[in-house]
């Protein structure tokens, strides 16, 4: 509990990844000391699989973006234990 109502919480997220994404576009790598980089990444088309009917399909080229937590962060438990999740 930091003091702020949850209207103004979501408010001020919204706004740092909006930041965050505006200037990830123009510069492709931000790095935010103690916290951790994000970096812009661009992945080639390539051929995919249905795993139940093995139908194979083109999967277009994208830009995706990866985070890596600075190891020095006081987040750094919490994104281990965010990787450690099961991925449903």
């Amino acid at each position: 509990q930091i003091g702020y109502s949850k209207n103004i919480s979501e408010n001020l997220i919204d706004d740092f990844f909006s930041t965050i994404i505006q200037y990830l576009k123009s510069e492709k790598k931000l790095k935010l000391s103690k916290f951790g980089t994000f970096m812009v990444r661009n992945k080639k088309s390539r051929i995919g699989r249905n795993p139940l009917t093995k139908e194979q399909k083109i999967i277009s080229d994208r830009n995706v973006v990866l985070f890596k937590p600075s190891n020095t962060s006081r987040m750094a438990p919490l994104f281990d234990a965010i990787i450690a999740l099961p991925h449903l």
